[in-house]
């Protein structure tokens, strides 16, 4: 991030959960996240763990705002909320910043900050970029090196049988085989890469 004299940096951070919510990489991004209040004139932490029913805003100094949403799976209120909401809010978020900060698997930010030509930052905690498991690890075993659908398909099944689910493990191998495509894709629309682990 280049903060230039003179010039007011407005950064967005978006995270599936946020400090204390969660675990190791969400203190690792909080931690980041303060270590850059140095450099910024304002930063906007983006979640969706808020336990409550409602949009949550917190201001933690002067120049750090953290917004959680209504968790996605344990609230009841998110699928009630108008299907624009969180979108039209994150859209207003985008183009009021000046670069946006994507973290830990929460990728829908990517293609608004593009659509505003927003510089993207993504920080990966795991191998998700690559890997539909997030593991590189081929049937649990070895080191795995191919991108090929076929064989993503195959270690997802090896992956998921393992809990003698075969409908989950085919859903999983049918979500491997299409949507990990558009994910990657969606993934390397990022400018930089930040990979602490």
């Amino acid at each position: 991030l280049n903060h230039s004299a003179g010039v007011v940096m407005k950064v967005v951070v978006f995270s599936e959960k946020f400090y204390p919510s969660g675990s190791g990489s969400e203190l690792a991004t909080y931690l980041f996240v303060r270590g850059m209040k140095h450099y910024c004139d304002k930063i906007v932490a983006v979640s969706l763990d808020s336990c409550l029913n409602t949009i949550t805003y917190s201001n933690i100094g002067r120049n750090l705002t953290i917004i959680r949403f209504p968790s996605l799976f344990n609230n009841k209120y998110y699928y009630n909320m108008h299907p624009h909401t969180i979108s039209d809010l994150i859209s207003k978020i985008v183009k009021e910043t000046d670069v946006v900060y994507i973290t830990h698997h929460w990728w829908t930010p990517i293609l608004i900050a593009k659509r505003y030509t927003k510089p993207i930052v993504v920080h990966l905690h795991d191998y998700i970029a690559i890997c539909p498991l997030a593991l590189l690890t081929y049937k649990n075993s070895k080191f795995c090196t191919s991108l090929r659908t076929f064989k993503c398909m195959k270690c997802t099944y090896t992956h998921e049988i393992r809990e003698n689910k075969i409908k989950r493990a085919i859903l999983s191998m049918m979500l491997s085989a299409t949507m990990f495509k558009l994910l990657r894709r969606t993934i390397y629309l990022a400018d930089k890469f930040i990979l602490p682990s």
